[in-house]
């Protein structure tokens, strides 16, 4: 399978190329949005995540709450129920809201 990647700025006069297939999660910083890969390597992108998201455009990322969004090709645990969690690799946990957990229990993990 071919790779996707994505060109987003990362600075004032500065585009970086981002493999979307390596993004393991996003998460909103106020007007910025920190990426974090599957290849330990963090980004600072000066967009909000909403635009973020639009620019990257990918069905492998799956909004888990109003902040962090993340690659569901890492998704290694989906706990549900009182104190729910969705566990990516590397030991990475993030606290779905009540807002996407029906979206998430819906959602094929698998590809």
């Amino acid at each position: 399978m071919k790779k996707k990647y994505v060109f987003l700025k990362t600075g004032r006069n500065e585009l970086t190329k981002i493999c979307v297939d390596e993004i393991l999660y996003l998460k909103a910083d106020g007007d910025y949005t920190n990426i974090k890969t599957s290849t330990d390597e963090k980004y600072i992108v000066c967009k909000n995540l909403k635009n973020t998201l639009m620019d990257i455009n990918s069905d492998l990322l799956v909004r888990i709450s109003r902040s962090v969004v993340v690659n569901r090709l890492f998704v290694t645990r989906l706990k549900i129920g009182t104190e729910p969690s969705v566990q990516l690799d590397r030991s990475v946990a993030f606290r779905p809201t009540k807002k996407y957990m029906e979206d998430l229990k819906k959602m094929s993990f698998i590809q």
